[in-house]
């Protein structure tokens, strides 16, 4: 981790950010642009000449809210894009899932399990979709899941393969409840939500923690970010704001909101 300097966090105020790329406007003294330089870089972007920025590999806006908002670079963090759910706000999210036992649910980017495992308590039916062999291997070895599938939750095909298709001949009728903490970087919190919205019965529900951009940031400028709201708007969906410092305890200020869906319309 590395604290920012009340200087470098003034010029950092007036960057702006455009997809990967993350611009200075303006002339900054020597000194105090090496400084900054060396901010972004521990931060994971690098200077790309043709850009006349740094390049980041995910959303530079989600980086630039981070820095401001914490004062502070999570190296450990800065290619992740994800950010695993901590107790606390996994018991909430259950509990205001409002569980039925027996009702199937979806988690996507299951990573080792936070939500899948209280939900599972809670009486639901769980699959989990997670892309690491790691956090694969500690979902299959819990024992707990009805099913864990090592693969690309963007990619792969969740309807031909879902657990219970045996038990549900015909038509795929869709999860009664989508419960997920996807990744943020560079937007992919916004495709994976809008995939999961599809995945849903009619009246199936939906909970989904996602960078606090999706919210404030300006859909002028991001065409798929209006189509997202769009979205949830017409399935009477609402976004919501979590408390402040919510993934404090796993090493991160980054603010996040709450997606909610309590009852899929058709489309």
């Amino acid at each position: 981790m590395m604290l920012v300097s009340p200087e470098v966090l003034g010029v950092l105020r007036s960057a702006v950010a455009e997809g990967q790329t993350l611009r200075i406007p303006g002339v900054v003294a020597r000194d105090l642009y090496l400084k900054t330089d060396r901010v972004l870089r521990e931060a994971g972007g690098r200077w790309g000449g043709a850009k006349s920025g740094h390049v980041f590999p995910g959303d530079a806006g989600a980086v630039l809210d981070e820095i401001l908002t914490t004062g502070r670079v999570f190296s450990e963090r800065k290619a992740l894009g994800q950010f695993y759910t901590p107790p606390d706000l996994a018991a909430h999210l259950v509990e205001r899932a409002a569980i039925t036992a027996g009702e199937r649910m979806l988690e996507p980017s299951a990573g080792r399990g936070a939500l899948a495992a209280p939900a599972t308590g809670a009486g639901a039916l769980v699959d989990c979709i997670e892309i690491d062999p790691a956090n694969v291997a500690a979902l299959t070895e819990a024992e707990m899941f009805a099913s864990v599938r090592r693969a690309d939750f963007l990619a792969c095909d969740v309807v031909s393969e879902r657990a219970w298709g045996a038990a549900a001949p015909g038509a795929f009728p869709g999860y009664d409840l989508v419960v997920m903490n996807p990744p943020f970087a560079g937007g992919a919190d916004i495709d994976h939500v809008t995939r999961a919205i599809g995945l849903l019965r009619p009246g199936g529900r939906l909970l989904a923690v996602m960078s606090a951009s999706v919210m404030f940031r300006e859909a002028k400028r991001w065409k798929a970010l209006d189509a997202f709201r769009e979205l949830v708007a017409h399935h009477g969906g609402t976004l919501s704001e979590l408390p402040e410092r919510s993934f404090r305890s796993v090493g991160t200020g980054v603010a996040t909101i709450l997606c909610e869906i309590s009852e899929r319309r058709d489309a």
